[in-house]
């Protein structure tokens, strides 16, 4: 008996409108306005080419199920893993994994399942049919963990140990997400600075000393290791969004000497004791410590330049060129200011809704440009607001808002 798993209509409706219409725009435009030169044509080409291969795999995408074998279809893929090949399966939330049992053998992989009509069906019978490998490694490793005498004399006390370390990754994590997100609300880049070293530094105490059991990242799946990932980015994150909106860097470029080596300052103890060897995506993981590295570098470097800057300002005086505003989770409000250096070009500054409804173009700037702390010169402002005349027909001024 055999049984298709094609595409549902929603899924077909979705990736076909938006391919086939984003591909159908770019033809159109090409011919309404051609342009003048060929390399255009390449360029618009290979995105219609890749929509269009999208569009036509939405018609051969499928999996197929016979009494002996299972197989994926697409438009440049045709494979068949026969049951007796199978080691088991990994359902992921949007893949399946079907591990042959021959090492030499690709995994079998089913991705987006879950936009196959019947992919209920599907996992099901995938779960009744096939061992759960995830469900086997964390035994496995479970079981590894209790027999380890360095977690305890007792198993009783090595499962304790186990449970201990979980709640405080746990309690790390929670704290960790929520904790910054809060501060975010109270514009405060130097409160924002130490609690952001502080869950960094908690976080590598936490994995020093957890006897092993905890990881940067984990997948509580497969592993018994506990994973403090999320609490560890968040307070990161956030230090970079203060580092870019509470600050007016002149030249980024200047950073970029120091940030690697306050990247490398967390990346190091990071890569050696917080690696779950454990879990397959090792490259992944190494990868997000990359990036955590280098946002960290950067935040690190550019706040400790700012916050700790003593040096005496120089003094400039230019005045506002324009006011506009942009929008992207709410109005979000600019100014251009004139440069007052040469070889500047005009600068761009975020102010309050207050500010820039009261700044005109023309009013006075005094800018205030300091050394750094590490030397990436930046610079602060005052603006010097002009009231602006009564409303009035004869002056065009009015009460309404801009």
């Amino acid at each position: 008996m055999e049984k298709e798993y094609k595409l549902n209509i929603f899924a077909k409706l979705f990736y076909g409108v938006l391919t086939g219409g984003f591909a159908a725009f770019l033809i159109i435009f090409n011919i309404v306005r051609p342009p003048n030169e060929n390399i255009v044509y390449l360029i618009i080409g290979v995105p219609v080419v890749i929509c269009s291969v999208i569009f036509a795999n939405l018609f051969k995408s499928k999996v197929i199920i016979t009494e002996t074998s299972i197989t994926r279809q697409r438009i440049f893929y045709d494979r068949t893993l026969h049951f007796d090949d199978i080691k088991g399966v990994r359902i992921e939330s949007k893949i399946i994994v079907i591990e042959p049992k021959h090492d030499t053998e690709k995994n079998f992989r089913v991705s987006n399942y879950s936009d196959l009509a019947g992919s209920d069906d599907l996992v099901s019978w995938l779960r009744e049919s096939f061992p759960d490998l995830d469900k086997q490694d964390l035994e496995a490793e479970t079981e590894i963990l209790l027999d380890d005498a360095s977690l305890g004399y007792t198993i009783e006390e090595r499962k304790a140990k186990l449970s201990k370390t979980r709640g405080i990754a746990i309690a790390y994590s929670i704290l960790g997400f929520i904790v910054p997100m809060i501060l975010v609300f109270f514009s405060n880049p130097k409160l924002i600075f130490y609690v952001g070293i502080f869950f960094v530094l908690l976080g590598l105490i936490i994995i020093k000393f957890s006897d092993g059991l905890t990881k940067f990242v984990t997948n509580s799946k497969r592993s018994a290791y506990s994973g403090i990932a999320i609490g560890f980015m968040m307070p990161v994150i956030i230090m970079m969004v203060a580092a870019i909106k509470s600050f007016e860097i002149l030249s980024f470029k200047e950073s970029l000497k120091i940030t690697p080596i306050f990247g490398l300052i967390l990346f190091v103890p990071l890569f050696i004791i917080g690696r779950n060897k454990t879990t397959e995506a090792v490259k992944g993981q190494v990868l997000i410590m990359i990036i955590v590295s280098v946002i960290f570098g950067f935040s690190v470097t550019i706040l400790a330049n700012c916050l700790f800057d003593n040096s005496n300002p120089i003094k400039f005086i230019t005045n506002v060129t324009e006011t506009y505003t942009t929008s992207g989770k709410g109005p979000h409000y600019h100014l251009k200011i004139n440069p007052w250096k040469k070889d500047q070009d005009e600068l761009s500054i975020d102010v309050s809704q207050g500010t820039y409804e009261k700044t005109r173009v023309g009013d006075s700037v005094q800018i205030l440009e300091r050394k750094g702390y590490l030397s990436i010169p930046w610079f602060d402002y005052e603006l010097n607001l002009t009231p602006p005349a009564p409303a009035d027909l004869s002056n065009g001024n009015s009460l309404n808002p801009r």
